[in-house]
């Protein structure tokens, strides 16, 4: 497990080193490109133990984790039948739901954005896990990241460079899920990161086994 750790951890490192305008001059990459790594092997090991309970594992958004995305990507591992997303004020009301077909482990929210607030997601299917809470950023904390991302933007770089700066964003930030959600968002940019984004699934589900 430690070995598939470091294999997916060092393709971001690889990736975040090869996007052009991303790192200092070459006499300080080297630094720099180490502190992301050891960023990256915090977030995954601060985290709480987790169990997964039944045949579906909860990978993003994060059980109590906070998020940036007003339209988030629902991740899990297991056969799953149906999504339904909650506001934690009215956990028996679904605000969206959306049907999952045979194999699919992913889904995007495509309702209204998202309000800054706590909500509550549950897969249904086999062994159904149990409901995973999270928060959507708001005040403060959100306008600091949006004027973090607004830069990435506008700068002269590839859409690959793009993906690779807003990355490196999301962990400096401690923004675990949000990171997990660029990687499914934008495997079509950049198909290398189909294969982190298969690797991470499995490395965080077999960490959480009971």
């Amino acid at each position: 497990m430690k070995g598939m750790k470091i294999q997916s951890l060092a393709l971001v490192f690889v990736l975040l080193a090869a996007a052009p305008g991303l790192t200092a001059p070459k006499k300080k990459e080297k630094p720099a490109k180490q502190t992301i790594w050891q960023r990256i092997l915090r977030l995954k090991e601060q985290e709480p133990p987790r169990t997964v309970r039944g045949d579906i594992c909860v990978v993003s958004p994060r059980q109590n984790g906070v998020i940036w995305h007003d339209r988030p990507i629902f991740v899990w591992q297991g056969k799953a039948t149906q999504v339904n997303l909650y506001r934690e004020d009215a956990p028996l009301k679904p605000i969206w739901s959306s049907a999952v077909k045979k194999d699919q482990t992913s889904v995007s929210y495509d309702g209204s954005p998202l309000r800054p607030g706590i909500y509550i997601w549950k897969v249904g299917g086999k062994g159904t896990p149990a409901p995973s809470y999270f928060e959507v950023m708001g005040g403060a904390d959100r306008d600091t990241m949006n004027g973090k991302l607004q830069p990435i933007q506008q700068k002269s770089l590839s859409a690959q460079a793009k993906v690779l700066a807003r990355l490196d964003l999301w962990m400096q930030n401690e923004l675990l899920s949000d990171a997990v959600m660029e990687l499914y968002a934008t495997s079509g940019i950049m198909p290398e990161l189909e294969t982190l984004r298969k690797e991470f699934v499995q490395l965080d589900c077999k960490t959480s086994q009971p």
